[in-house]
């Protein structure tokens, strides 16, 4: 209460006493209920988990917002805010790591947002934080930066485990005009969209000509809800081969997706997407059994590398569904590659050292994807049971041009080949980069110089002699060292 008042309440009523009327008054304290009528309405516009403004509270601000329009000559800035990696933190460690996730996530963004802006839980994962009074548009933008920044720290759970979640923001900034400000949270909704095909653990803020992407993109999730069920998806298998033995000795499974009205689909469009929605779990699945009922039949005894999604990779019967694709096809596990990529095991290093360490078990081997342009630790190598490393091809591109480049190679194949494991080279296009190549250690090539990737019809088709042919015309007297 301000200063020494004390809210009160006046009673008076009339009574007969002894034949006597009299009027009887009282003063009413009413410090509790007004504490309690506090709480209650505190309750209904605050989120009880975080102490954040409520979707409630934040609608009934950005009503009022709008009605009004704002101060004249001012902005107002929107900033939707999405956990990347909550889901996981649910999934793997349970509902109460997750609940401390949200928890220290809210405190970090109350810490950040201005005092004249509402800081709000919308729900789940999902947070807002809306601010009036803006001069500047920059000013959102350097809040968004602080809020990626901050929540990518490590969070230390209960039982001790240091987590990381991140988050992606999608920024809005309106003139104070009630037409504008109507707008603010589907551009802000667009922009925070945006933040995650750009893979997440950033911001966006929105700009024109968004909405026509943002339409796109759910087309394609629409479509993509059916697809499989459709039939839609297909497999090609691009061919890897050996300098030792001179031939293909496996082929990578690379999933296509063939749209009744539109055509071919590019991975790079669906498979994020797919990510997001998380329909890439029943999509892995489909690739991983197709691929080994294809190593029985069609790949004439080559083994069959298959990539894992980090999303696939974080479920917790990942293993057990690796394991029932081999039984339910009948292949031996060693005919069967998955490969992963380094932030998996970044992500969390003690349960990817133990999956790692069941696929192993089931005879399956691992190949480390992409390398070099994720964490790019090579000192972490060692600690994982991985088989095979295959070194990005931006590298294999940059080498003859960038002595950085070449560094880089050198390093993976050497620290790769002092641990036993197979040094496969991507994206291989030009004799020049196979001679480079071999006779920096890489035992596997993999590259459009020797085989582009084919539907599985074709395989049969492959001329494997000319492939022979090449190796010993772009290798010569080098061939012998590195094999």
């Amino acid at each position: 209460m301000a200063g020494n008042r004390i809210p009160v309440e006046m009673r008076g009523r009339e009574v007969t006493y002894h034949g006597v009327r009299s009027r009887v008054g009282c003063i009413v304290d009413l410090r509790e209920r007004k504490d309690a009528e506090n709480r209650i309405r505190h309750l209904a516009q605050h989120d009880a988990l975080t102490s954040l403004a409520n979707r409630a509270l934040f609608n009934e601000k950005l009503a009022a917002l709008t009605r009004t329009g704002g101060p004249a000559g001012g902005k107002t800035a929107l900033l939707l805010i999405d956990l990347d990696r909550f889901k996981n933190i649910n999934d793997i460690h349970g509902h109460p790591a997750g609940d401390r996730v949200i928890q220290v996530s809210a405190k970090r963004l109350a810490e950040l947002a201005p005092e004249t802006s509402l800081p709000s839980r919308l729900g789940g994962d999902e947070f807002a934080i809306l601010m009036p009074g803006l001069a500047f548009a920059a000013q959102a933008a350097d809040l968004a930066f602080r809020i990626v920044s901050t929540l990518i720290l490590p969070i230390t759970l209960d039982d001790g485990t240091q987590v990381r979640v991140g988050a992606s923001v999608g920024v809005s900034v309106a003139e104070n005009q009630s037409s504008e400000l109507e707008r603010l949270v589907s551009r802000a909704d667009t922009a925070l969209y945006q933040a995650k095909h750009m893979g997440r653990n950033t911001y966006c803020l929105y700009e024109p000509g968004m909405d026509a992407q943002l339409e796109k993109r759910r087309e394609i999730e629409t479509d993509l809800a059916e697809a499989l069920e459709r039939g839609e998806f297909d497999l090609h298998f691009q061919p890897r081969i050996s300098i030792a033995a001179r031939r293909v000795v496996s082929y990578e499974a690379l999933v296509r997706w063939r749209h009744p009205k539109k055509g071919l689909i590019s991975p790079a469009d669906f498979i994020p997407i797919a990510e997001q929605n998380g329909k890439i779990i029943a999509i892995g699945e489909w690739i991983l059994r197709e691929a080994c009922l294809r190593v029985r039949s069609e790949l004439g005894g080559a083994r069959v590398s298959v990539n894992v999604s980090p999303v696939q990779f974080r479920q917790r019967n990942f293993v057990e569904a690796v394991e029932a694709a081999i039984v339910d096809t009948g292949i031996d596990p060693s005919m069967l590659e998955l490969e992963i990529t380094e932030g998996i095991l970044i992500d969390d290093d003690k349960r990817a050292h133990r999956i790692l360490t069941e696929l192993k078990r089931l005879g399956v081997t691992v190949a480390l994807d992409d390398f070099g342009t994720g964490y790019s630790s090579l000192g972490y190598l060692g600690r994982f049971p991985v088989d095979t490393i295959k070194i990005d091809r931006s590298f294999v591109r940059d080498m003859a041009k960038s002595d950085t480049a070449m560094a880089i190679v050198r390093a993976i194949a050497g620290l790769g080949s002092g641990l036993g494991m197979t040094i496969v080279a991507e994206g291989v296009e030009t004799m020049e980069e196979a001679r480079l190549l071999a006779h920096i250690g890489c035992r596997e090539f993999q590259g459009f110089l020797f085989g582009r990737p084919t539907p599985v019809a074709a395989i049969p088709g492959i001329d494997h002699e000319a492939i022979a042919s090449t190796l010993e015309e772009c290798l010569a007297p080098a061939l012998e060292e590195a094999a």
